[in-house]
């Protein structure tokens, strides 16, 4: 199975432990982003925030076939603070208006497995 990230903010600059086996893309589905958490080193940074104008966000292919180990590992790459609860899968308990947007429209989002933080 293909497994896309979706990614914004600091995840394409500065991916860190993510293992993705591609580039990142920018075509990837337009989301509700706003700056609208502070990260653990006081930083005000990006987030799926209901409301929000749409975005356009960045996809790239994990090197990992197995959805619990790309979970995993993007959960990994964002920290302790981090729960399994924030990562979300394609069809996984997420907004209505957020899932449509993935499904459809981008490369990104005819792709299975596609993952996302909020």
């Amino acid at each position: 199975m293909k497994i896309a990230i979706l990614g914004w903010g600091s995840l394409i600059w500065c991916p860190g432990s993510l293992r993705i086996r591609t580039l990142w893309h920018s075509d990837g589905p337009s989301l509700p982003i706003e700056f609208a958490r502070i990260s653990s080193d006081r930083r005000v940074t990006l987030v799926i925030h209901p409301g929000a104008p749409d975005q356009m966000t960045y996809w790239a292919l994990s090197e990992f076939d197995n959805v619990v180990a790309a979970r995993e590992n993007l959960r990994l790459r964002e920290g302790p603070r981090c729960k399994p609860a924030d990562i979300h899968t394609l069809g996984s308990s997420t907004p209505t208006t957020t899932m449509t947007t993935c499904a459809s429209g981008s490369s990104a989002g005819s792709r299975r497995g596609a993952k996302w933080m909020r």
